[in-house]
């Protein structure tokens, strides 16, 4: 049988087409989605309260969003390991988001601190610890009681924090540079709305 090694060398001009092919129907795929989600969005009418809740989708909605919430939070885990270089060397993932935590809570106590962020005590505490270290948190006296401390982000972790924002608002930007900005409006409406319910109904 003859052979035909030259069938397994690659063209990099035929791989540059295939990958500008697959960003075409990509883009297509995601304009597609965009009209659909404004039509649903321009003819749904007003949201009303009933005695009994229904179901918000069918079962296969259901599915569906499943699958893409995974899929979100998978690329996002990956987005957050990036961005989480940019505040030190080789800072944990739970250290950064808490320290987004106390930035948006103030000064605050450790044990305040285990109650809303839904961590374990001894990780709290080994993070906080890494914080203090790096001078990114600052342990301040309490004004109300003397012999307790009150957590709060530093100068230099709030450079951190604006550094890993504009990282992010950046990696965001460069993402959606092809989406119509009314589906990015239309897209924070619905994430927002989401979270709400989320956070409503707990963990």
């Amino acid at each position: 049988m003859a052979s035909f090694p030259w069938l397994f060398l690659r063209d990099p001009q035929h791989d540059h087409c295939r990958r500008a092919t697959r960003a075409a129907r990509r883009t297509r795929r995601s304009q597609r989605a965009g009209r659909r989600l404004r039509h649903a969005v321009s003819t749904r009418g007003p949201r009303t309260t009933t005695a009994q809740s229904e179901p918000t989708g069918t079962s296969d909605d259901i599915v569906q969003l499943s699958r893409e919430v995974v899929r979100c939070t998978r690329v996002l885990r990956r987005a957050k390991s990036c961005l989480a270089h940019h505040l030190s060397s080789g800072i944990e993932l739970p250290a950064m988001g808490l320290l987004f935590y106390l930035k948006r809570q103030g000064s605050i106590r450790q044990a305040d601190v285990v109650a809303g962020s839904m961590l374990d005590p001894s990780t709290v505490s080994r993070q906080v610890n890494r914080l203090v270290r790096e001078g990114l948190v600052e342990r301040r006296p309490d004004p109300s009681d003397g012999r307790a401390v009150r957590l709060a982000v530093s100068e230099d972790g709030e450079r951190a924090l604006n550094s890993v924002l504009l990282k992010g608002q950046q990696y965001l930007s460069e993402r959606l540079s092809q989406w119509d900005p009314h589906d990015v409006r239309i897209l924070t409406e619905l994430l927002h709305r989401f979270n709400d319910d989320l956070e409503r109904h707990g963990p």
